[in-house]
């Protein structure tokens, strides 16, 4: 005597995570000592729990990706498979050390949910530029062996099976250092050249879509030129006052906090007019 083969209607709910229980709903799933098994993109459940002829449960096996195939097994017959279940698109909870020199070179640590297995291709992107080389730890975590350049805070996202996730503005370069001004002083008028000394900035020629901007008491310099080895940035000295004007450097939003000052000269009088004399 042969039985109907098996039919799967329904998946609930229709996207998970690897070990999660999920309930598959159709119809000649057989006794519970028919043993079904459930497979999810061909691979089978972890565990599959026969509930009645119309219901059993599944384990979400390791896998990653949208639209995977289920389909039942019982006593040698399968049903049509059904593509009704998607993996959990990767989650991104942080990365190790957030803040990393913008010349890269250094491992970074992704952790977070849903990274597949060692058989998938994982590709992190940090700020935009892809890791040359991925290291799979866990499904939980991700290794960049060597960053690639990074400029002020980005995001970090993961790709793997077809789906990404993004962890927002969770990683950033090193603040830029200023050292010193080659000249530190001078007339309020400004308009004559000083140089700003400078680490963690990038070299010319600069990356497109990398600002640097460099103040004075808040005022801008002008006529900005990088150094091809990023240690300089000189720039035109704008009008300004006083004695301790805070000079900053600023790359891709982030700005310098070194106390460098620049000193304007103070103000001098050499006559008045029209001459007053006091009226007897």
């Amino acid at each position: 005597m042969r039985f109907a083969k098996p039919v799967v209607s329904a998946v609930t709910p229709g996207h998970a995570s690897p070990n999660d229980e999920i309930t598959v709903k159709g119809s000649g799933f057989g006794a519970e000592n028919t043993a079904p098994l459930v497979t999810i993109g061909g691979h089978p459940c972890t565990t599959t729990s026969w509930v009645n002829d119309t219901i059993v449960l599944c384990t979400v096996p390791r896998g990653v990706g949208t639209q995977r195939e289920i389909s039942v097994a019982v006593a040698g017959q399968v049903s049509d498979p059904v593509q009704s279940f998607d993996y959990n698109a990767p989650k991104i909870f942080g990365v190790e050390p957030n803040i990393v020199p913008i010349q890269g070179g250094v491992e970074v640590t992704v952790r977070g949910s849903n990274f597949g297995s060692k058989d998938n291709d994982q590709v992190l992107i940090l700020g935009g530029a892809r890791c040359e080389s991925v290291r799979f730890v866990s499904s939980e975590e991700l290794t960049c062996e060597s960053s690639p350049q990074v400029y002020g805070i980005v995001d970090v996202q993961v790709v793997v099976g077809g789906q990404s996730g993004t962890g927002k503005e969770i990683l950033s370069s090193a603040l830029p250092v200023l050292k010193d001004l080659t000249v530190s002083s001078g007339p309020a008028l400004g308009g004559y050249i000083t140089k700003f000394r400078v680490e963690n900035v990038p070299p010319s020629p600069v990356p497109a879509g990398i600002e640097i901007k460099c103040t004075i008491g808040g005022n801008e310099c002008t006529e900005l030129q990088v150094s091809t080895d990023g240690s300089r940035i000189q720039c035109v000295v704008p009008s300004g006052g006083g004695s301790e004007s805070h000079a900053v450097v600023t790359v891709a939003g982030q700005s310098s906090t070194d106390a460098v000052f620049f000193a304007y000269d103070a103000p001098v009088v050499d006559r008045v007019e029209p001459e007053t004399r006091a009226v007897a």
